[in-house]
C-alpha cells in the first residue's frame, strides 16, 4: 500500500489533461473529471499501449507505470445518441485492448470505422479466461451485445485471428501494441477493400506527385544539358571542318578507293560464288547418273550400265539380284537384259570421292 501512494499518474481525453495520484485512480472520480460513463471506463498507456481496467471501481496501480501518460476512453455523458449496432456504418467495427489484473483478460470493444482510430461510442467488457477459444469470445461478444450477428475476429490489418493453441494463452491478448478487432463477418471484406483503396490511393497519389517532380526535373535538367551538348557540337564541327578540310578531302578519297576496292572483290567473290554453283550443280547431276537405281546407293567398286538403254542400272551385287529375279531390264523394260550390261572400270577415284562426302 505505501508503493500505491507513491505513484502519480497523467490522465488525458481530448484536450483535458490531468496529475492524479493512485488514491483518486477510481471510476467515479474519472468519470466526473472526463465526463464519461463509469460503465465502461478503461485507461490505455501511451508508450506500452497497454490496456486496464478497474476492479471494483479502482484501477490497478501496482500494475500501472508511475508518472505514465494514460488516454482515458468511455461512452461521454452528455451522448443521447448512439449509432445502432444493426445499422450505422461505424458500428461495423469493434476493437479490442489487453489488461493485466487478475487470472483473466478483459477486453473493451468499441464501435471503429475501418480500422482508424476509435470514436466516442458504448463501449463494453469481454473477460477473457485461461483455454478460452476465439469461438467462446464470439459468444460473449453476442451475449453482451445481445444480438445473433456473427464477428470475426481479426489484427488491425483485417487479417482473421483463428482458434490455435497461442490463441488460448492469455498472453497472447495481453501482448502490447497489439490491436484487436472483432467485425461484423458480413461486412469484414467490404471494411478491409474499403481500407486497402483507401491506404492504395494515398500511396499511389504520393507516389503519383514525386514521379510528377523527378520528371520536371529530368526534363529541365535534360533540355538544358542538351542544349549545351548541341552549341559544342557546333563549335567542334566549325573548328574541324577549318582546320582540317584538307583531311577530310584526303579521308574521302581514301574511302572512295576503298568502296572501288571492296566493289571489285565483291564482284570477284559473285563470279566464284558462281563457279562453285555450277560445280554443285555438275556434281549433283553426276551423283544422280552414278547412283544404283535399285539400292540408291553410289555404288562402291563396280558401275553396270545396260546396253539397251545405256543407263546406269547400279552396283554389281544389286543388279545381280535385279537380273536374278527379273529377265528384263528395270528401266526400260527391254527383255533379255543379261546379254546386254557392261561392266565401267577407271571410275574408282571418282566413286571413292562421291562416298567421302
Amino acid at each position: 500500500m505505501a508503493e500505491s501512494q507513491n505513484k502519480s499518474f497523467i490522465l488525458h481525453k481530448d484536450t483535458k489533461r490531468l496529475n492524479i495520484n493512485d488514491n483518486d485512480l477510481n471510476t467515479q472520480r474519472i468519470s466526473a473529471i472526463f465526463q464519461v460513463k463509469p460503465d465502461g471506463l478503461y485507461m490505455e498507456d501511451d508508450m506500452s499501449r497497454e490496456t486496464f481496467f478497474p476492479n471494483q471501481e479502482m484501477f490497478p496501480v501496482n500494475s500501472m507505470r508511475d508518472k505514465g501518460s494514460f488516454a482515458v476512453y468511455g461512452t461521454p455523458l452528455m451522448a443521447t445518441e448512439f449509432p445502432s449496432f444493426g445499422t450505422s456504418r461505424l458500428s461495423s467495427m469493434w476493437s479490442a485492448g489487453s489488461g493485466q489484473a487478475g487470472p483473466a483478460s478483459s477486453f473493451t470493444c468499441r464501435p471503429q470505422t475501418a480500422f482508424q482510430h476509435p470514436v466516442d461510442t458504448p463501449s463494453v467488457h469481454v473477460n477473457i479466461l485461461e483455454n478460452m477459444g476465439v469461438k467462446e469470445i464470439n459468444q460473449s461478444i453476442q451475449e453482451i451485445l445481445n444480438t445473433e450477428e456473427t464477428f470475426t475476429i481479426c489484427d488491425s490489418k483485417g487479417i482473421e485471428i483463428t482458434d490455435s493453441q497461442e490463441t488460448r494463452v492469455l498472453e497472447f491478448w495481453r501482448t502490447p501494441n497489439r490491436k484487436i478487432h472483432a467485425a461484423k463477418t458480413s461486412e469484414l471484406p467490404r471494411l478491409v477493400h474499403k481500407t486497402k483503396r483507401k491506404r492504395s490511393n494515398v500511396r499511389d497519389e504520393n507516389l503519383e506527385a514525386e514521379n510528377r517532380l523527378k520528371i520536371e526535373d529530368l526534363l529541365e535538367t535534360l533540355e538544358v544539358n542538351t542544349k549545351i551538348e548541341v552549341q559544342n557540337m557546333r563549335d567542334n564541327l566549325k573548328d574541324t571542318i577549318g582546320d582540317q578540310k584538307e583531311e577530310i578531302t584526303d579521308s574521302i578519297t581514301q574511302m572512295k578507293t576503298c568502296l572501288a576496292n571492296t566493289t571489285r572483290k565483291l564482284e570477284s567473290l559473285d563470279e566464284r560464288v558462281s563457279d562453285v554453283k555450277n560445280e554443285t550443280y555438275v556434281t549433283s547431276a553426276l551423283r544422280e547418273i552414278l547412283r544404283c537405281k535399285v539400292c540408291t546407293e553410289i555404288p562402291e567398286n563396280t558401275i553396270i550400265v545396260v546396253a539397251c538403254c545405256g543407263q546406269v542400272l547400279g552396283c554389281g551385287a544389286c543388279v545381280q539380284k535385279c537380273i536374278s529375279e527379273n529377265e528384263f531390264c528395270i528401266l526400260c523394260k527391254n527383255e533379255s537384259v543379261v546379254d546386254r550390261i557392261v561392266e565401267l572400270k577407271g571410275f574408282q577415284m571418282v566413286l571413292d570421292k562421291f562416298q567421302s562426302v
